[in-house]
């Protein structure tokens, strides 16, 4: 894995010193910004690119360079920060947010982000001793050598993967063809105005053209691919929780996340579980379009997930067996 690392660093060297320590598990290179060609960066099969956090987003050098990089669909990236407020994950997508739109715009994929603590003077903060004095720290160091160990896995993870989706199955433009209730999904990827799952316990009905079984069939692994997407609305339903005696201790309004939501939304969903309750909505707009709506919980929790996109395909290598439903005991009616 030819891995590169571009930063902008100049405060403190918070930024160079997590870099670095990235770079040693990665044995990649550190670059500047100001010294980092934009032809010789498209060699690199990952790239992972870091600087401190100025009013909410990268310092505007490392906004700058990832601006002039070339379209290059298939890139595969990785995003880190100092900051002088880290700590929570909402924060550092948050602060994350405008360079990994532009990467995303560019083709890149997000493998992953990492964001700690830095020692801060700016502003007032200088006439007070600064804060973060003793950060980044040997733990900071320490969690962001797991984090390149992580990267180095997930990609080896992701080369097996690629591999193992030359699939045996595949099916295009069957979603009506296919069962979702208590699906799971483990992976979701926004790319290239595409969108992709990679899904488990789909059933195939018999009406698929892949099924040749009498019975509807589970697919063990799948992987989804939504060409073309427009999503239109994405919208958390509203629900009570009331405790043993019936009363009433929490109740939320249903709420429209606003599009700049949307992909935070999207990679929040599978943190922890993400299921599928089921295909609410599947209609042809016309020959170029079709129109469907998924009701997901997951991480970011329970939402309709409504999108137009020109062509679906699902691809699998096995059927687990059959499908849930067809036992006995839950047979359907």
């Amino acid at each position: 894995m030819k891995t590169l690392i571009v930063i902008h660093s100049y405060h403190h060297n918070n930024t160079q010193k997590v870099g670095e320590a990235i770079a040693e598990e990665l044995d990649a290179p550190v670059q500047k910004v100001t010294k980092s060609d934009l032809t010789e960066v498209q060699s690199y099969d990952l790239i992972g690119f870091g600087a401190g956090i100025d009013s909410g987003k990268h310092y505007k050098p490392m906004l700058d360079f990832a601006e002039a990089l070339p379209v290059s669909p298939g890139k595969t990236a990785f995003i880190f920060s100092t900051s002088g407020v880290a700590g929570k994950e909402r924060k550092m997508r948050r602060d994350h947010r405008a360079l990994r739109e532009i990467l995303l715009a560019k083709g890149y994929e997000i493998a992953d982000e990492f964001q700690c603590k830095g020692y801060n003077t700016n502003s007032i903060l200088k006439h007070l001793g600064g804060m973060n004095r003793d950060h980044p720290s040997d733990a900071d160091f320490v969690a962001a050598r797991e984090f390149a160990q992580g990267l180095a896995i997930n990609h080896d993870k992701a080369q097996d993967k690629e591999s193992c989706f030359n699939m045996r199955y595949k099916s295009t433009n069957e979603l009506d063809c296919f069962q979702f209730h208590d699906a799971w999904i483990k992976e979701i990827k926004l790319t290239n105005n595409h969108m992709i799952w990679t899904a488990s316990a789909i059933n195939a009905m018999t009406t698929n053209t892949q099924n040749s079984s009498t019975k509807d069939m589970c697919v063990e692994c799948a992987m989804m691919t939504f060409e073309n997407i427009s999503i239109e609305r994405l919208e958390f339903g509203a629900y009570e929780m009331y405790d043993f005696n019936k009363t009433l201790i929490k109740s939320v309004e249903a709420r429209i996340a606003k599009e700049e939501e949307y992909a935070d939304i999207l990679t929040e969903t599978t943190s922890s579980y993400c299921y599928i309750y089921g295909m609410d909505k599947l209609e042809k707009v016309d020959d170029k379009q079709y129109h469907a709506c998924f009701n997901i919980d997951g991480g970011a929790g329970n939402y309709y997930l409504t999108f137009t996109f020109t062509k679906s395909i699902v691809e699998w290598e096995n059927f687990s067996g059959e499908a849930w439903y067809e036992h006995p005991k839950w047979k359907k009616q």
